[in-house]
């Protein structure tokens, strides 16, 4: 018996709904557990899904309740010469959103600059210095682009300079708003019909309202933070990213012709994977170890030269900046196994650390000990520690969080992700009041599990079926790449590959087919299953091209042997007792 890393959990099928969707929409059955799994019971609801771009349109921006207030402001200010600052964030969302509104501002006549905080120096949102410094520059209004929610003395600060301050953003707020001239936000909107915009998403809204017309030469830019910010792929966002992945394939943008070449993108189509995987880190890598302007900048370089030059730059940051993930990625987990393997929450700290890159290596901590966990980087020279958490479902990060404002004095997030800043001296504090919060969390909340979305037989998968799953596509947050169970195979065969033998291939036999595996990292697992044992295999499916031949390929996150093994060791080397 060979047991799986995690709980694999199967949902709850409406047959009825099933068999009603298989019948009118003329899919395969395994489509429509899919899309019932996934809230779309109904033919309607099925139908805006699967074909969004026919069925669903943008939503008009002036149902944001301060809309018209925010487009009389930007037409005043473009009549009468103002200067307007746009007030930006480091990371992909506050970049391509910057860039959005940067485009539709200087469109409509409007002399307007971008500004994007140092995260080392500035830290995340808006600052009095900052703002301070605009007043004295001659700006007279600052529309914040991802962020601005939370700034609340920072909003009193420039009423009392005489500057006006609008802010967009999509982050949790707190239980007082800034006191600013408009707020654009979907989630404390209530006129507005969806609340899970990115902050580039929000942009494009006001970029919608203050030109008249949907932007649709901006969508290139929109789905960079749309996708990377990791909200949920439903509704306008779906929408959003369907024509905006296509719009970026399409784009003769100089950054986004950079982009591709450096990434090595140029022939083929873009997707979600792209963004998330390629595009996305690069233009992150910027704000993680320096400043972000270099990445809006490429975005907005008007000469191919300009951009290719900017765009190799963030390439050898995001090398540098995976190196020292790595080196991160090792101390933390030795502090976690030396004194924190039965804390609930885990919240870890240090001196040497990159306060830019400390939110991926949560994420992988995450990972690997499926608990919420904050990583906090000490500045000696403050006395403060800056950071970022990641969580897990079932403990809503910025909730816990808002419970310790008392020492928490700059925080903000999702329930999902936060990042703070705190005194050092408080950390230890921290640590134990989200410790002690987590004991009223049932425990289950903690065992790392995985919602698997089709159990499959092998002579289920073919070409024809995971065409059929594409159609779900883009995936992401909301909307996952399907998981599948290809249950009690026979394996044809198990082996070790790669330079050092730590991936794993295995051929899995159906009655009239076979399926290849791909495992990587799971090479141990080979002196561990027999070969004649029969195997139910956890992953996603994909179309394996080589040679000009195409097969399904099942990518494996786990697997599972059932039963008692039978190992045959003859013609193996024995070692004598003698």
């Amino acid at each position: 018996m060979y047991h799986a890393k995690k709980r694999w959990v199967y949902p709850e099928t409406d047959a009825a709904a099933i068999e009603q969707l298989q019948t009118e929409l003329n899919i395969s059955e395994q489509l429509a557990t899919l899309l019932t799994q996934r809230g779309h019971r109904d033919v309607e609801a099925a139908k805006a899904f699967l074909y969004v771009e026919d069925e669903l349109t943008f939503h008009d921006p002036f149902l944001f309740e301060q809309m018209p207030k925010v487009v009389d402001c930007l037409k005043q200010a473009a009549d009468e010469g103002e200067m307007v600052l746009i007030y930006g964030d480091y990371d992909v969302d506050g970049v391509s959103a910057s860039a959005v509104m940067w485009h539709a501002l200087t469109e409509m006549g409007v002399m307007a600059e971008c500004y994007i905080p140092n995260r080392f120096t500035e830290g995340y949102g808006p600052n009095k210095e900052a703002f301070s410094w605009a007043a004295g520059e001659g700006f007279t209004l600052i529309i914040t682009v991802d962020c601005g929610i939370s700034g609340i003395e920072e909003a009193a600060l420039l009423k009392e300079l005489g500057v006006d301050l609008i802010i967009t953003d999509h982050h949790e707020p707190k239980e007082t708003l800034p006191d600013a001239f408009a707020i654009i936000h979907p989630h404390i909107d209530p006129s507005y019909p969806y609340d899970k915009l990115a902050g580039a998403g929000v942009a494009l809204k006001v970029a919608h309202a203050v030109l008249g017309r949907m932007p649709e030469e901006l969508l290139d830019l929109a789905v960079l933070g749309t996708i990377a910010d990791l909200v949920p792929l439903d509704g306008e966002n779906r929408l959003l990213a369907k024509l905006g992945l296509k719009a970026l394939d399409d784009s003769k943008r100089p950054g986004i012709l950079a982009l591709r070449e450096v990434c090595a993108l140029t022939d083929g189509t873009l997707n979600e994977e792209s963004v998330g995987f390629a595009f996305g880190p690069r233009i992150n890598a910027a704000g993680r170890l320096d400043s972000a302007m270099p990445a809006l900048q490429m975005l907005l370089a008007e000469s191919e030269e300009e951009a290719l030059v900017l765009a190799q730059q963030l390439d050898k940051q995001n090398k540098e900046r995976q190196d020292i993930v790595k080196t991160i990625a090792k101390e933390a987990t030795e502090l976690v196994e030396a004194s924190m393997t039965n804390d609930r929450v885990l919240v870890v700290a240090s001196e040497r650390w990159n306060p830019g890159v400390v939110g991926i290596v949560a994420s992988r901590l995450v990972e690997a000990y499926y608990r919420p966990v904050i990583l906090l980087c000490h500045d000696p020279k403050t006395g403060k520690a800056k950071g970022s958490g990641r969580s897990i479902d079932g403990f809503d990060l910025f909730k816990e969080l808002s419970k310790n404002e008392d020492i928490l004095p700059h925080f903000g997030g999702h329930p999902a992700a936060a990042g703070m800043t705190l005194q050092s001296e408080n950390v230890a504090e921290l640590r134990r009041r989200l410790n002690e919060q987590a004991e009223s969390i049932p425990d289950e909340t903690f065992v790392a599990r995985v919602n698997v979305d089709l159990k499959l037989d092998v002579n289920d998968v073919s070409l024809d079926l995971i065409s059929e799953i594409g159609k779900l596509a883009p995936f992401g947050m909301g909307n996952p790449s399907p998981r599948v169970v290809v249950a009690d195979a026979r394996l044809r065969d198990i082996r070790q590959i790669g330079r050092d033998n730590t991936h794993l291939k295995v051929q899995l036999a159906g009655d009239k087919r076979e399926l290849d595996g791909i495992g990587f990292g799971f090479g141990h697992v080979v002196s561990e299953i027999s070969k004649m044992a029969h195997v139910s295999v956890m992953g996603s499916l994909q179309v394996n091209e080589w040679n000009g031949m195409r097969k399904p390929q099942l990518m494996i996150q786990d697997i599972r042997v059932d039963g008692f093994q039978v190992f045959d060791y003859r013609g193996k080397k024995t070692r004598s007792t003698s």
